[in-house]
């Protein structure tokens, strides 16, 4: 074979290879949506899911995005939930977002990257996600804002006690309107002509635009106001209590020719929102409390025409069209509504909550995950497609889960106990209490513990209780202590001892772990002292305790390894930044914890880390080995559950 035919050759073996691997679509979800890299299954989804709840929601004037605010800000397509466009906002939280009438600008207004009060409104080019301007001039937080109908000024509510009107175009403050109260809620009628304020000294103001004077105001409930809004032909305001404690909590129309209350409408909770639909017919209004939801009232009648749900939410925004209505702050989604209907639009499979649990099957051909939207589902390990769910008794924040080794059982703080393939629940443990404690399964499924109250508050019952699987029986407790909550809980695999980690006394930086014989008695107490306790985790032989920590005020914490016999401190692992769950493989050789978005992979005798995966939109709340060590699965407060291959490394 001639030496150029040859070289030929070999270039070919070569370059196909490497074409092929180029030419190889990168993984995606049952969604369709690219995975993080190193990932192998994203089970949930996306899609109309945030890392928070979101706090605020605005339709784009052509229908086909919306925008939401929270600790991110973002423009969705209304259609799919697909994300648009992020806006890099530096906000730790925004509470309000407005989209100009020509939908080529956004302006949002919150707290600073550190939390105080940010006294400005940012204003941003929708299309690029480019900050634009800042308007500055109030003094305190700015807590509101919303575009004049033909987009030329901007109004912004802020607690210095001002309503402001900017000229969009230069940045320009054109005209202040004080109130006695913080205020929080600005809305222009339609024709642009006047501005509404609502205020939290529990008065609802019109104001002339052009004038700056004060038309007519409406004494509402005596409390705050966080809600205002004109009807499309601007002769009706209404607005809403928002106070927690108020117990007038109707929500109110007046007539703004005249100044007068000319109807209440008598709706649980207390409201965040109300917003006229298109034709003017039919108020919507939304409530954050048990008690509410997203209600729809006849605005000739104030009759009651339907709930659309009974989930607290915090805003609430009709489409261009009034066909959809788009409610936010009832967990971790964006919920649609069809309005002509009253039936909610489809979710996407998947948790609607942060992860707050997750697990793999013996075989580890399923991942089970439990969530703070109150379900329990399971995944195809392959696939990631979802293959069962069903709810369970709480949700909300406080919800804790635990999973059995095996994936078989699952148990709620309450605490009650369900199969996982079935749903069904077993017997509730004699004198266990319903509260929201944490709760934990020994690492061969013989036991399961509820800790003490996670709730500080005062309780004469605060111990933490272990139980035997087989029998229900009560087989241990932990003794008394000054502990005003239990953040944490684990049995050592033999069941011998007891681990709590708590918070001290009132200090919420004083946590400590205690360690306790299943007769009560205290055998040991360790810790380091500032700072608090998230999670912890025996090893498999015993042998070691691990715990998550976060600090109070600085935002540190990390991982620790302790002595079990001795209380000896062995090492720390990682960076000193707050770390939310922890776990080890069943051979006891590898630990994984969440630390912020990422997934931290450590060698558990040696320290030396293995691996970080980074993939996540929120916080990592809980990490889980598959049986033979090859995996590790992370649940997020993004409300998915991601895979990871472990490597070669960890599986030595």
């Amino acid at each position: 074979m001639p030496p150029s035919v040859r070289i030929a050759l070999v270039l070919a073996c070569l370059i196909v290879p490497l074409a092929a691997a180029a030419a190889e679509p990168p993984r995606t979800d049952p969604a369709g949506d690219p995975l993080p890299a190193g990932a192998t299954a994203r089970l949930g989804t996306l899609r109309f899911r945030g890392s928070t709840s979101d706090i605020a929601v605005a339709f784009i004037p052509d229908g086909k995005n919306l925008a939401t605010v929270g600790n991110q800000a973002r423009i969705l397509d209304v259609r799919t939930g697909k994300l648009v466009r992020r806006v890099p906002a530096p906000n730790a939280t925004m509470y309000s977002v407005a989209v100009s009438p020509d939908s080529k600008l956004l302006a949002t207004c919150g707290t600073n990257s550190g939390g105080a009060a940010e006294t400005v409104v940012r204003i941003w080019n929708a299309e690029s996600a480019k900050e634009i301007r800042q308007l500055a001039g109030h003094n305190d937080l700015v807590f509101a804002v919303a575009f004049s109908p033909d987009g030329q000024l901007l109004a912004s509510a802020s607690y210095d006690g001002t309503a402001r009107l900017w000229e969009v175009a230069i940045g320009r403050e054109v005209r202040q309107f004080a109130s006695k109260g913080a205020v929080q809620a600005v809305a222009f009628s339609p024709d642009g002509r006047l501005l509404g304020t609502a205020s939290k000294d529990g008065m609802a103001r019109v104001w002339e635009v052009a004038t700056g004077q004060l038309k007519c105001e409406f004494p509402g409930p005596a409390d705050e106001i966080r809600t205002i809004a004109f009807s499309p032909d601007g002769e009706l305001l209404a607005w809403g209590a928002a106070g927690v404690l108020s117990l007038d909590r109707d929500i109110r129309l007046g007539q703004v020719a005249t100044g007068k209350v000319v109807r209440r409408l008598t709706a649980p909770g207390y409201h965040l929102h109300v917003a006229f639909l298109p034709d003017g017919k039919i108020l919507a209004s939304s409530t954050i409390d048990r008690r509410g939801g997203v209600q729809l009232w006849d605005v000739a009648t104030g009759q009651l025409i339907r709930n659309l749900t009974e989930t607290g939410i915090s805003a609430l925004a009709i489409s261009p069209d009034g066909k959809l209505l788009a409610g936010v702050g009832g967990g971790n989604s964006v919920r649609l509504w069809d309005l002509a209907t009253g039936k909610a639009i489809p979710q996407p499979d998947g948790h609607t909550g942060a992860v707050s649990g997750v697990a793999f099957s013996a075989d580890g051909r399923t991942v089970a995950s439990a969530g703070r939207d109150g379900t329990v589902r399971r995944w195809d390990a392959v696939t990631g497609r979802q293959t069962g769910r069903f709810e369970t008794k709480g949700t909300g924040r406080f919800q804790r889960y635990a999973f059995s080794p095996d994936a078989q059982q699952v148990a709620a703080s309450g605490p009650r106990i369900w199969d996982v393939a079935t749903g069904t629940s077993r017997p509730e443990f004699p004198g266990a209490k319903d509260n929201p404690r944490p709760v934990a399964f020994s690492q061969d499924g013989r036991w399961f513990v509820q800790g003490g109250s996670s709730i500080r508050q005062a309780e004469k019952d605060v111990s933490s209780r272990v139980w035997d699987m087989a029998t229900g029986k009560e087989v241990g407790h932990a003794g008394e202590s000054n502990h005003a909550g239990v953040e944490a809980v684990a049995v050592s695999p033999d069941g011998a001892l007891l681990a709590e980690a708590s918070q001290q006394g009132m200090s919420r930086a004083s946590g400590q772990v205690i360690l306790w014989d299943r007769a009560g008695g205290k055998v040991r107490q360790f810790g380091l002292g500032q700072v608090n306790y998230s999670a912890v985790a025996f090893s498999p032989d015993g042998k070691t305790l691990a715990t998550a920590t976060w600090h109070a005020w600085a935002g540190q914490g990390g991982v620790q390894l302790w002595e079990v016999a001795t209380g000896r401190l062995i090492r720390r692992l990682g960076e000193a930044s707050p770390a939310a769950c922890v776990a080890f493989s069943t051979d006891g050789k590898m630990m994984a914890a969440g630390r912020g978005v990422e997934v931290e992979l450590w060698d558990a005798a040696t320290g030396e880390e293995l691996g970080r995966h980074k993939g996540h939109e929120g916080r990592v709340t809980a990490v889980a080995f598959s049986p033979d060590g090859k995996t590790v699965a992370s649940g997020s407060d993004d409300t998915t559950v991601l895979l990871w291959p472990v490597g070669d490394r960890g599986r030595r």
